[in-house]
């Protein structure tokens, strides 16, 4: 598994290959919970949400990606925490590549949304307009 800084130098050359604003390569501060454009710097969205809920982490994603409509891919890099794989941020990301919900099963019982491992999966699914990126365990 590559480490963090390789990862992060991979996203940033995707990004730099893509034409234009095409892609955009996002990494969460898990403490600071915010979120900056890999490339420039800037700040994307200010905060995560007052607490650590999927829903709120579910908004932040949201937040970004509102910041820009003219990407047509992002990629987010964030550690593992269950929040980062969770049954409403994969049900999201379904319905935004129109994935149908029936197709994604039912959380801890089968299907996509059965276990975490499985959710991490579909969404580092590069072919999605929304992917995430998972720093190793050992590193986060």
């Amino acid at each position: 598994m590559p480490s963090l800084s390789v990862l992060v130098i991979a996203l940033i050359l995707m990004r730099s290959i893509a034409v234009g604003r095409a892609s955009r390569t996002v990494p969460l501060d898990r403490k600071s919970r915010f979120s900056r454009d890999v490339v420039t710097g800037k700040l994307l969205a200010p905060r995560a949400g007052p607490t650590r809920t999927e829903e709120d982490f579910l908004a932040h994603v949201q937040a970004v990606i509102a910041t820009d409509q003219e990407v047509t891919r992002w990629h987010f890099v964030c550690d593992n925490l269950n929040i980062h794989q969770s049954e409403a941020l994969v049900r999201w990301v379904a319905e935004r590549d129109g994935i149908v919900q029936k197709n994604l099963g039912k959380k801890g019982e089968y299907g996509i949304l059965a276990l975490m491992p499985r959710r991490a999966a579909f969404l580092s699914d590069p072919t999605h307009h929304v992917v995430f990126h998972y720093t190793p365990k050992h590193s986060s």
